[in-house]
């Protein structure tokens, strides 16, 4: 029986068990308590990730699983 596209969907590794993670869940815990306290081109810089992995990992767009709690909102940083 074929498997379909929810069920693979399901079955897909996520966090440190993704083996093209660059992050870890401790990663994300510390950029989420960060916030906006800290630029994110500095973020980058220590974390080795693209603005747009900081971004989706302090908003939870991206490893949403870890927290029930609502994602800081990032709407106030600045554009550059």
């Amino acid at each position: 029986m074929p498997i379909n596209h929810s069920q693979k969907w399901s079955e897909r590794k996520k966090g440190e068990s993704n083996p093209f993670s660059k992050l870890t869940e401790n990663d994300v815990k510390a950029l989420r308590a960060i916030g906006n306290s800290v630029p994110t081109r500095e973020l980058t810089k220590q974390f080795g990730v693209s603005p747009v992995t900081i971004r989706n990992a302090i908003t939870g767009r991206s490893w949403a699983y870890l927290s029930d709690e609502c994602p800081p909102d990032l709407t106030e940083r600045k554009k550059r």
